[in-house]
């Protein structure tokens, strides 16, 4: 990924994409989903993204909602690290 980069993490956050996934709901309804790249940060392990959903009905928007996911990533040397500093369950 070109934003992991050293000197690329200036372009985030990363533009929405123009279309997004949609699937069709029981009721005839469509719900699309997008999602895209705000923070990045290798050093502390963690990324945020963005989520937007938009209910479509009859070719138009009826709803839309944003949502912030923050991730934090674990990597087998950070994960026993932090086994170890636990103490023992008696």
């Amino acid at each position: 990924m070109a934003v992991l980069a050293a000197g690329h993490r200036g372009g985030l956050p990363l533009p929405w994409p123009e279309s997004g996934h949609r699937k069709r709901t029981a009721d005839g309804d469509e719900i699309e989903l997008r999602g895209r790249l705000v923070e990045l940060d290798p050093l502390e392990q963690r990324c945020t993204r963005q989520t937007r959903a938009r209910l479509w009905r009859d070719g138009k928007v009826l709803k839309e909602e944003e949502h912030k996911l923050r991730e934090f990533f674990y990597f087998g040397n950070r994960c026993s690290r932090c086994w170890r500093a636990q103490p023992s369950a008696r």
